[in-house]
């Protein structure tokens, strides 16, 4: 299955699960996959953040935030958006999101 279509039925899922906003968390070519699919799926689209945000704006021309703001978007799903799973970002995430709010990847059976 190709990326956009992963991406996709991943979304579809998120919603389907009962979630109405979503953040991204990771800048590559996933997020920029992800940030143009999400046209299709009725999704709130919440921001972007990353371990590595330092005031950058992403290639979508969305200002990059620290993972910590999740705690104040209040998400209803976070959306991992990077190539390869990073356990340090996903122990980071769950440290800090919000109640509720649930943990997406891409990676096969590593979601919460």
């Amino acid at each position: 299955m190709e990326a956009k279509q992963e991406v996709f039925t991943k979304l579809e899922e998120i919603f389907a699960d009962g979630a109405r906003s979503v953040v991204f968390c990771g800048t590559g070519d996933l997020m920029e996959i992800a940030y143009i699919t999400l046209q299709g799926v009725n999704l709130k689209f919440l921001g972007i953040v990353d371990e590595d945000s330092d005031g950058k704006v992403s290639s979508v021309g969305v200002m990059v935030q620290p993972i910590e703001t999740i705690s104040e978007l209040k998400p209803d799903a976070v959306l991992v958006t990077k190539a390869e799973y990073d356990q340090k970002v996903i122990s980071r995430l769950k440290r800090v999101r919000a109640g509720g709010t649930k943990i997406y990847t891409l990676i096969k059976d590593e979601w919460e």
